[in-house]
């Protein structure tokens, strides 16, 4: 599936607003992509990374877009793991 700038954005702006911390983990990165009330990369453990280390120039929709996603956790009051991105995008609405 493709992810979109805006579905990027939407996802940020549900995360803020719900105080949630989405974090995807992708098979064969040792890095994950972390959406709260900011986009960020960080490692398996998780520490901060600089982005350009962990994904390189691609924007955060095109690393939702191109590497094979493992699971997707969503912590706020309580915790959820989902395992594709269809599935997140549909809880925004």
């Amino acid at each position: 599936m493709v992810i979109s700038f805006s579905d990027i954005r939407r996802l940020r702006n549900w995360a803020k607003e719900n105080k949630l911390k989405i974090k995807v983990t992708f098979q064969g990165v040792p890095y994950t992509l972390v959406i709260n009330k900011y986009i960020r990369a960080e490692d398996r453990t998780g520490r901060k990374i600089e982005w350009f280390q962990a994904f390189g120039t691609k924007s955060p929709h095109q690393v939702l877009s191109s590497f094979k996603i493992e699971k997707i956790t969503i912590r706020g009051k309580t915790s959820k793991e989902i395992y594709n991105i269809e599935e997140l995008l549909r809880m925004l609405k």
